[in-house]
This record gives C-alpha cells, sequence and structure tokens, in this order.
C-alpha cells in the first residue's frame, strides 16, 4: 500500500502495480516451501522427543492462574459501552493523531500508525484488535484488496508479463538470501537451520498465514496431544512474532523509507 500510494502520487502507476503483483504473487514461494521447512523441522523435533530428549528451546507454558494482569486504562471502561461504534470512533480518534504526527514530522504515515499503535497497545490505552471487536476485521480487508486492484487498471497482458518474470527473478533472490542469512543467525539463539528458515520466510507471508501453516504441520507430524503440545510450544510463539515484527513492524518501516528516497 506504502509503494501503491506514492507510486501512484508520482505518476507511475505501474510501479505501484509491481508492488501490487509482488504483494500477490510472494505467496506462491513463501507458503509452500515454509510448510516443507515446518514438516521437516516437526519431524527433527519428534525424533528426539520420542526418544526422550527434549529441545533446549521448549519452555513449558505455566498458568498457575495467581497472577492476574494488571487492568489498564481501557479496561476500566464499562463493556456496556464498548459497542462497535466505540471501537470504530476510537479507531478513527488516533488515526486523526497519526494523521497530525504525520503533518508535522513528515513521517511516513503508515510508520506513523505502526508506532503509535504500539505504544497505545503498551500503555492499555486501546483494545487488543478492536477491528474484530467491531465486526469490521473482514469488510477492511474487502476495501484494502479494492485499493489494491485500482493499479491495475493501466495493466496490459505483456507489462503483466515483463513484471512477472521480474518478479519470480527477485523472489527466486530473496528466498535464497533469507536462507544464507536465516541459519547462521538462527545458530546464535540455538535454532536448528529448518527453524531458523521457518522463522526468515515469515517475511512472505505474516498472520494468520504463518499461524495457518504452523498448524497445520504440527498437526500433520504429531500423534497425540502431548506432541502436538510439545511442537507448538516451541514453533508456534516464534513464528508469530517473527510475523509481527518482519511484516508489521520492518516492512512497513522500510517501505516508508524506501518511498522517501524512490519517489
Amino acid at each position: 500500500m506504502i509503494v501503491d500510494q506514492a507510486a501512484t502520487k508520482a505518476g507511475l502507476p505501474e510501479l505501484g502495480m509491481f508492488a501490487m503483483m509482488i504483494f500477490i504473487l510472494h505467496g506462491f514461494y513463501g507458503f509452500p516451501l515454509t510448510a516443507w521447512v515446518l514438516n521437516k523441522e516437526c519431524n527433527r523435533l519428534l525424533k528426539d522427543y520420542r526418544n526422550g530428549i527434549t529441545s533446549p528451546l521448549f519452555v513449558k507454558n505455566k498458568n498457575d492462574g495467581n497472577k492476574d494482569e494488571k487492568p489498564t486504562l481501557i479496561d476500566k471502561i464499562p463493556s456496556k459501552y464498548k459497542t462497535p461504534t466505540y471501537y470504530l470512533t476510537t479507531l478513527a480518534v488516533w488515526a486523526v493523531v497519526c494523521n497530525i504526527i504525520f503533518a508535522y514530522t513528515n513521517i511516513n504515515v503508515a510508520v506513523v500508525q505502526v508506532v503509535v499503535g504500539i505504544i497505545l497497545g503498551h500503555f492499555g490505552l486501546i483494545d487488543k484488535a478492536p477491528m474484530n471487536k467491531a465486526d469490521s476485521a473482514n469488510i477492511l480487508t474487502l476495501a484494502l484488496f479494492a485499493s489494491f486492484m485500482s493499479s491495475f487498471q493501466f495493466a496490459t497482458p505483456a507489462m503483466l508479463g515483463k513484471l512477472a518474470v521480474q518478479i519470480f527473478t527477485l523472489m527466486t533472490i530473496a528466498t535464497i538470501a533469507i536462507v544464507i542469512c536465516s541459519v547462521p543467525l538462527g545458530r546464535l539463539f540455538g535454532y536448528s537451520k529448518w527453524l531458523s528458515i521457518a522463522v526468515g520466510l515469515n517475511c512472505f507471508l505474516g498472520f494468520p498465514f504463518n499461524y495457518a501453516l504452523t498448524n497445520e504441520a504440527v498437526n500433520g507430524s504429531a500423534k497425540n496431544d502431548d506432541e502436538k503440545n510439545y511442537l507448538l510450544e516451541i514453533i508456534m510463539p516464534k513464528m508469530i512474532i517473527a510475523g509481527i515484527v518482519a511484516v508489521s513492524i520492518v516492512s512497513a518501516v522500510i517501505a516508508g523509507i524506501i518511498v522517501e528516497i524512490i519517489f
């Protein structure tokens, strides 16, 4: 979206279309490769687990129920007032704040939104998943996809074919780079090569795709609930956090910086 909007504003809609095609086609690389790597990691972990060897990455989630989370400011608002209108209004107010910050700093508004969202969530000034609670997440997704497609109004078959070749070339290079960088970095944290690659491939995924792929790999490998829980405790948190860092934070920040340089 960041690149598409900047390209359209600069009178270069074909570059916006290039970004949208990457968004659409990156799953052809990320999904099957991540599924294969996760299956490899699940089988590796289970082979040791069935021989009585527990991974040092396994930390059992202990919920003793004795530690209650401290209520935040937003929790003090009575639930009877928390209607879909309340959630949407809250988001609208903070969106205005983000636009004001953007106007004074000229920092890309998407970057501002990410940073403000993190701060608000940390200090309990906004509810978790407000769009879901407002029953509006799906319609927002539909609107976002509709906005993506606007770039294709200038497309011709020849242009799409040329861009597809460029994209698959770039995605192949990116995949190789992810593997080369992920494996040695993962070793620093005690990750296997398969888990390292899976975490790195979140650049192509993000939530909920990483969640679904992890569940499928675990369910296909585990023979009972103990094995399933063991695999989920090790793999799922890393995949979810990797998706948040790679897609929700880093990509938005980098894109915000890059568009200022390109356009």
